[in-house]
């Protein structure tokens, strides 16, 4: 059985397409740290601020929803992805680790798209244009809960905020960045 958080540590070359059909297999409902996503569509961006602000984890791009079924999407799923995070995410200049695993020999040109978004490189609050009607132009700042994405209560966003890059190119407190998210939660 593969884990999320092995997926999230290990090196590219050690994301196989058996091991993310294990964590598909194995993952009931989505947790705070595992997104699957049929098609790249706008939520992806949300999906991935949401985890940069709270524990990170994995996008996995082209894996049903509902069933866990692999069916894939197309190499140039990546830099369409890519673009849209560099349009839709404050800071624009932060963008997760992003790689395509193939589905195998039998599905030619078709790839699972690994987003892999490791919370201690992010530049938190991560934050993301609101689409839609109404919401152009707008940002706000998601946290994950189980299963979605919601808006930070003001208590998260003074945590997330509290947490600077240091000028020597630490992050100060940040082994305590997760306890200070979370007492954010619970007040």
């Amino acid at each position: 059985m593969t884990s999320w958080h092995s997926l999230l540590a290990c090196t590219q070359a050690d994301v196989t397409i058996e091991r993310i059909a294990s964590l598909a297999a194995t993952t009931g409902t989505e947790p705070l740290t595992v997104d699957f996503k049929e098609k790249a569509g706008p939520r992806i961006a949300e999906c991935a601020a949401s985890m940069a602000n709270a524990y990170g984890g994995l996008v996995l791009v082209g894996i049903t929803d509902t069933d866990r079924v692999l069916v894939g999407v197309k190499t140039e799923t990546l830099a369409h992805v890519a673009d849209m995070l560099a349009t839709r995410l404050d800071p624009a200049d932060w963008l997760p680790e992003m790689f395509e695993v193939p589905l195998g020999d039998d599905q030619p040109g078709k790839h699972v798209l690994v987003i892999r978004i490791k919370p201690e490189l992010a530049p938190r609050p991560v934050m993301v244009q609101r689409t839609g009607p109404g919401g152009d132009g707008i940002f706000w700042i998601p946290v994950r809960i189980p299963g979605g994405t919601r808006q930070a209560t003001r208590a998260e966003m003074a945590a997330l905020f509290a947490e600077q890059p240091a000028a020597a190119g630490g992050r100060p407190g940040q082994a305590h960045r997760h306890t200070r998210l979370a007492r954010a939660v619970h007040n």
